[in-house]
Order: C-alpha cells, then structure tokens, then sequence
C-alpha cells in the first residue's frame, strides 16, 4: 500500500510514555486524527516529518524509511500547531525566503509560488507584510509553504484552532481539495472538523490508538447508543453523574441534554443519529458503564 506505514511504535519523554505500541497504515487521501490535548498528536507528527528520533519501532513513508531524512524531506510538507514566520517580511518574500532555503530553482520557484498563492487565496495579499495578516490567512500562507516542494504527503497539526467558522470551513475545504491527489495528515480535537472532512479516522488516547477505521463505521457503532432528554435544572446535577453528555442546550422548556446511554433507555428518552463527537466520547470512555 502506498502512504505511511507505522508499526509498533512507542516514544517516551523521560519517564513519561507519549506513545504505546502504535500499528497504523494511512494511504492516499486524507486521515483524520482525533484526540484531546495532550493525547499524543504533536509527539506523532513530529516523528512522521522526522522532527524528532525514532527511537522504538518503524516509520515508512512511500517506501522510505523515515530514517532517510533527505528523502523524507524530499516528499513531505508539514505545518506545525505552533507556526509563524517573521513578522515584517511580505507575504511573497516569504515564500521566496523558503523557497531558496529548499534549494528550489529560481524559475520553478517563481512559477509555484504564484500558483500557490491563488490556491491558498493570498494572491491580493502577497504584498501585505505577514503582521498584518489575520489568523487564518497565516494558516493558508503555511499551507501554501508546505506545498512548496510539491509534497506526497501533507502535514498539518491542529490547523484549525483559533480560527473563526468562517476560515474553520475555508481551510477544511482547501484540506479536502489537496487530499484528492496527497495524503493529508489532520490532526484536531475539534471532531466536527473532521466529520465533513473525512471518511478515514484514527482516535488517540493517552497515547494509545483507541480507534482505527472509517467515521461511517464508528457512527453505526455509536446508533444505538445516543439519546436526548429534556431535564429540569434540579434534575441535571443527578443525571450528569450517571451518563456522558455530549450537548446541552437551556431553554424555556427545562435543559436540553443528548448523551450516551447502553442500559435500557427510560421512557423519556428520545433516540437519535450520533454525531463525531459522541462516537468519540464512546469510544475512550468505553470501558467505563454509561
């Protein structure tokens, strides 16, 4: 199969294990990983750029090991959660200043560039100086640099947080078109990103790969197993003990509750479709009763 092959891999930082026998296979197309802050995503993506050493288990990406890290190099772009470039340079000096650093000939350099910056959408702002840029448009010009070398394999780590639902959906969209001829790695702890994103997911928790399979899959598991409730106030303290809410909403009529049930379900409750964010809350808490 073509893509990343991860294969029993473990990472710690001192004492502290990040990452525990981790076996997955991401191909073409995009991959969405899901988990909370903290879960391990960073620690994963840094050791499938080859940021940081491979120091138990196996990496490969399209056939090379990530120990290769010229040829790894060579066919991957990777946009770190954390990710800036100097403030004051324009957005097209920029582009250029990375494109040298690449080694990428003057003419090729000129020509993607150009081409990059309509893709991401900056092609009016390419002149703007990088301070002056808003928080999305930061991220597309970081998009736009990881496709300078015109990548296999496509990077990004929590590319979303802090944008407004505008730029969210902008930027899901841009993903969604790129992983139709790349393998694009998205990293979140916002489920709906993924959810009209995705179909491939993969969920981490505590450093250990709870789930590996399709979003279609993980919501028929979850089916039976969501419900919603409206509750008086004096009755939600009692019943967020007893069962994992995923939403609530106030309203005149009491609090609106949906949440996940696998005992016999009251008469009170009304069955319905399950969303990411309910599987995912099933499946890290499903060795715990609910």
């Amino acid at each position: 199969m073509d893509g990343i092959k991860i294969k029993n891999l473990n990472f710690s930082y001192g004492s502290k294990t990040v990452l525990k026998d981790l076996d997955l296979e991401i191909s073409n197309g995009m991959f969405g990983l899901l988990g909370r802050n903290g879960a391990g995503k960073s620690t994963l993506m840094k050791l499938i750029v080859g940021l940081l050493p491979l120091k138990s288990g196996k990496i490969s990406m399209y056939g090379n090991s990530i120990k290769n890290k010229q040829k790894i190099r060579e066919i991957v772009g990777y946009l770190p959660q954390d990710f800036d470039f100097y403030p004051d340079m324009k957005v097209e000096e920029a582009l250029k200043y990375l494109g040298v650093l690449d080694n990428i000939k003057t003419s090729v350099l000129n020509d993607r560039m150009d081409r990059l910056l309509v893709l991401v959408n900056l092609n009016n702002e390419r002149k703007k100086k990088i301070k002056n840029l808003s928080g999305g448009m930061k991220r597309r010009l970081g998009i736009a640099q990881c496709l300078l070398n015109d990548p296999k394999v496509l990077v990004v780590d929590e590319p979303t947080a802090g944008l407004d639902p505008e730029e969210r959906i902008r930027f899901r969209n841009l993903l969604s078109d790129l992983s139709e001829e790349k393998t694009v790695i998205f990293s979140t702890h916002i489920a709906s990103d993924l959810q009209s994103s995705t179909n491939h997911l993969g969920i981490l928790d505590n450093g250990t790969l709870v789930y590996d399979g399709t979003i279609d899959a993980i919501l028929d598991e979850c089916k039976s197993s969501t419900f919603e409730t409206i509750l008086s106030r004096q009755d939600y303290d009692k019943f967020r003990k007893e069962y994992l809410i995923f939403e609530q909403k106030e309203t005149s009529q009491g609090i609106i509750v949906r949440f996940l049930n696998n005992g016999k379900p009251e008469d009170n409750f009304k069955r319905i479709a399950p969303t990411l964010e309910a599987a995912y809350l099933m499946k890290i808490h499903e060795r715990r009763a609910y």
